[in-house]
C-alpha cells in the first residue's frame, strides 16, 4: 500500500464480509497490520540468499570447492572437484582427502595444516594431489573453518584453484635454466682447458724432475738437498690440489635444498686458482687485492660461476688492447660484501648498457658466446638477495656484485 506521504508499506490484511437476508454483502470489517519491517527483512534475506547462490554459482564455475565435517570427512564437492580428481561424487562424499594423497608432501606438511585450521585460522599452500587415474595435479589451496552458532568449529571449507600448468611451466623454466647454466659452465671450462692443462703440467713437471733428482741424490748419498727437493714437491702437490678443488667446485651441481656457510675468500681463492694461467697465456695481468674472511650463505658453485663469468667477459673485452689487466677488489660494507671486477677497458658503451644483462644479448662473434652469462649471473645473485650491476665509480669497466654476509 501507499500511505498518505507516498511511502510504500506492507500490510497483512484480515477481513470478513457481512451479508443481508438476500445474500448481498452490506459491509466489510477487518484489520490491517503493518508488517513493513518484517517484510523488508524477508526481502533482504531473499536478496542475500539469491546473492549467495549467485556467488556460489560463480565460484563453482572456476574454483574447486569441497566441504568436510570437523573430522575431515567430505560432505560436499562441486563439479570441478570431480572433474579434476576424476572421481565421481559418490566416490568422494563420505571419504576424507587422503584418497587424493600423492605422497609428495611430508606428514609435517599436513600436521601444520591441521594445527592451523583447528586453531580457527585459514590455511593456504600449494598442494600436489593424485587423480583417480594416477595423474598428478597441483592446486592452490585455501582451507577455512566453519563455525556453528556457539562459535565452535563445525567443519571446513576448501577452495582450490588449478595451477598445474603454472607449476609445469616453472619446472620447465627451471630445467631450461639448469641447461643454460651447464652450457655456460661448459663454455667456461672449455675456454680454460688449455690453461688448466698447462697449469697442472707445470707442477707435475716440477714433481717429476725433483723425484728424479731425489733418486740421484739418494744414490750418491747427498742428503743435505733432500728437504729442499721435498718442499718443492709438497708445494707442487698443494698447487695441483687447489686447481682440482676449484674444478670440482665449478663442475659441482648445486642442490637447492642445501645452502652452505662458506668463506668468500675460500670461494675466490678456488675460483682464481685455475684462471691465473689462462689469463697469463693471453698476456693479461690478474691483480687481486686482499680478500676479507666474510662468510655468506650460498651454493659456492653458483658464486664461483658468477665470478668466473665476469672474469671471462673482462678477458674477452680487453683481449686486443695494448694495456691488459683485470683487478679483483673485495671489501665489506656493514652486513654486505662487495666484489668489483675491473678491467682495463674504457667502460660499457651507453647504447648497450641497459640491455647487456638481457638473456641471449651478446657482443661476441657468433659461436663465441651464449649471451647467457651475465643474465644468469644476475639472476643467481638476486636469488641471494644481492645485486649485480655496472658501476660508474671507475674510469674503466667495472661490474659490481653485492651479497649479504652472515652476521657474527
Amino acid at each position: 500500500m501507499v500511505d498518505a506521504e507516498g511511502n510504500l508499506i506492507w500490510v497483512e490484511s484480515r477481513g470478513k464480509a457481512v451479508f443481508n437476508s438476500e445474500g448481498r454483502i452490506i459491509k466489510l470489517y477487518g484489520t490491517f497490520q503493518n508488517i513493513s519491517q518484517s517484510k523488508l527483512m524477508e526481502l533482504e534475506t531473499l536478496k542475500a540468499q539469491n546473492l549467495s547462490l549467485m556467488y556460489q554459482n560463480m565460484m563453482d564455475d572456476f574454483a574447486i570447492v569441497a566441504k568436510t565435517d570437523k573430522n575431515g570427512t567430505i560432505n560436499y564437492v562441486n563439479d570441478k572437484f570431480c572433474e579434476i580428481s576424476k572421481f565421481g561424487r559418490d566416490e568422494l562424499v563420505g571419504k576424507n582427502h587422503h584418497i587424493l594423497n600423492s605422497g609428495y608432501h611430508s606428514q609435517e606438511f599436513f600436521k601444520n595444516m591441521w594445527n592451523t585450521i583447528l586453531a580457527g585460522k585459514t590455511w593456504r599452500s600449494e598442494v600436489c594431489n593424485r587423480a583417480k587415474d594416477g595423474e598428478l595435479y597441483w592446486v592452490d589451496t585455501f582451507i577455512a573453518p566453519l563455525f556453528d552458532h556457539n562459535h565452535s568449529i563445525d567443519g571446513f571449507m576448501a577452495i582450490r584453484f588449478d595451477i598445474t600448468d603454472k607449476k609445469n611451466l616453472a619446472e620447465s623454466l627451471a630445467d631450461e635454466r639448469e641447461k643454460a647454466t651447464i652450457a655456460s659452465k661448459m663454455v667456461s671450462m672449455e675456454e680454460m682447458s688449455a690453461g688448466i692443462a698447462h697449469e697442472i703440467n707445470n707442477p707435475l713437471a716440477i714433481i717429476t724432475g725433483n723425484v728424479d733428482l731425489l733418486r740421484s741424490h739418494i744414490a750418491k748419498e747427498k742428503y743435505d738437498s733432500l728437504p729442499k727437493k721435498l718442499d718443492k714437491i709438497s708445494k707442487s702437490v698443494e698447487r695441483i690440489t687447489k686447481i682440482i678443488k676449484g674444478l670440482k667446485r665449478l663442475s659441482y651441481k648445486a642442490n637447492t635444498a642445501d645452502l652452505e656457510k662458506v668463506s668468500m675468500k675460500e670461494i675466490m681463492d678456488d675460483t682464481l686458482e685455475f684462471s691465473r694461467e689462462m689469463l697469463k697465456s693471453k698476456g693479461i695481468e690478474l691483480i687481486v687485492e686482499e680478500l676479507p674472511e666474510a662468510e655468506i650463505l650460498c651454493h659456492s658453485v653458483e658464486i664461483s660461476q658468477v665470478i668466473l663469468n665476469l672474469i671471462n667477459n673482462a678477458r674477452d673485452a680487453i683481449i686486443n688492447f695494448e694495456e691488459k689487466w683485470i683487478k679483483i677488489q673485495t671489501f665489506q660494507m656493514h652486513d654486505k660484501l662487495r666484489i668489483n671486477v675491473i678491467d682495463s677497458g674504457p667502460g660499457i658503451p651507453p647504447e648497450i648498457k641497459d640491455k647487456i644483462m638481457d638473456s641471449f644479448f651478446t657482443t661476441k662473434e657468433f659461436g663465441k658466446g651464449t649471451g647467457l652469462g651475465l643474465s644468469l649471473s644476475k639472476r643467481i645473485v638476486e636469488e641471494y638477495n644481492g645485486e649485480l650491476f655496472i658501476s660508474d665509480e671507475h674510469n674503466h669497466t667495472c661490474f659490481s656484485v653485492i651479497l649479504p654476509v652472515i652476521k657474527e
